[in-house]
């Protein structure tokens, strides 16, 4: 009777993994199309429906629309790393993947700075698997993506992110959304929202948890155009660029937010750094602008003036020190 026992349970045994056979598991993206605006950065997800380390496989990134000449691979992987030899040039400075995503099945594809050319529809394929999982990319040509001026913050403040119309137009029916460029999509390839405004009021279930009772429209801005965004206590974690969005509209606006605790983070066109004494308040000033006639202070009341080094982006995105210019000095 044993005997009989330990046969029918490895009978069955095989039987389950010849069935796991034949469905090995799936590539999975997005059901939805990718919606961008030019010069937005974009996540395309494509990940496996079970973790497994991907480092030692190949994955190849196309864009079906493009007949190959002689490539019309956007990003290829192979022996852990990018192999720009057969990708697209113009793709190159562009697209990466998450190392750390491949150990976990996530082939998922990063673009910078997308443009009206780069819609279409893109395939992911892991040879090795042979799965393959298609994502639609539609870049929205229509108004203009605006981009405001940084906003810079102390962990702890309460920070406004704007964004409204041109014109003052109710928009109490219709739907906004606010993203955060960074996030990564959750298991099922959905990007969570920041805030989420629909049929009227904020839809909590799919917003981050961790912001839903930090952030708030206010009511009587939307009745005149005015989607900004309230943000209470922010922290490091906060930090990154977060993008606005008005789908029946066709609007988009983006804004930076830098949060530290000198606000000594990389920006564009940062020329000095001036500490000054305000009120009894130690002031930092961060100027920045394209051209040295044109400098724009930004004060934060609540930052000390610790001494202070500039730092600047250079053309590889490194970090180099500069000069440190007091107030009147060289």
């Amino acid at each position: 009777l044993p005997d009989l026992f330990e046969f029918s349970y490895l009978s069955i045994l095989f039987k389950i993994l010849f069935l796991l056979s034949l469905f090995p598991g799936v590539l999975t993206g997005s059901d939805k199309p990718i919606i961008a605006a030019p010069g937005d950065d974009v996540i395309l997800p494509c990940r496996l429906d079970y973790q497994e380390d991907l480092q030692d496989h190949s994955v190849e990134w196309t864009k079906v629309e493009i007949k190959p000449d002689p490539y019309n691979v956007l990003c290829y992987y192979q022996f852990r790393q990018i192999v720009t030899e057969h990708m697209i040039p113009s793709f190159i400075p562009r697209v990466s993947l998450d190392q750390d995503g491949l150990k976990r099945g996530d082939v998922t594809l990063k673009i910078r700075n997308v443009s009206l050319q780069d819609e279409g529809k893109y395939s992911c394929f892991i040879p090795g698997k042979n799965f393959r999982e298609t994502v639609q990319l539609v870049v929205v040509g229509g108004t203009k993506r605006k981009v405001s001026e940084p906003i810079i913050a102390a962990p702890g403040d309460d920070v406004i992110l704007p964004c409204r119309l041109d014109s003052q137009e109710d928009l109490q029916d219709h739907s906004v959304e606010w993203f955060k460029l960074d996030m990564k999509p959750d298991p099922q390839g959905r990007i969570p929202f920041v805030f989420l405004y629909w049929n009227g009021q904020p839809i909590t279930k799919h917003m981050i948890e961790s912001l839903i009772p930090r952030v708030s429209l206010d009511q009587d801005g939307l009745k005149r155009g005015d989607v900004t965004l309230k943000i209470r206590n922010v922290s490091l974690q906060d930090e990154g660029k977060y993008s606005c969005f008005i789908p029946g509209k066709n609007f988009r606006e983006t804004v930076q937010l830098v949060v530290g605790e000198f606000a000594l983070q990389v920006l564009p066109h940062m020329k000095n750094i001036c500490p000054e004494q305000q009120a009894g308040n130690d002031v930092i000033s961060l100027f920045q602008s394209q051209t040295e006639s044109e400098l724009q202070p930004w004060k934060h009341p609540r930052l000390t003036s610790s001494p202070l080094q500039i730092q600047e982006e250079t053309g590889s995105g490194s970090l180099r020190c500069s000069r440190l210019n007091f107030c009147g000095g060289n």
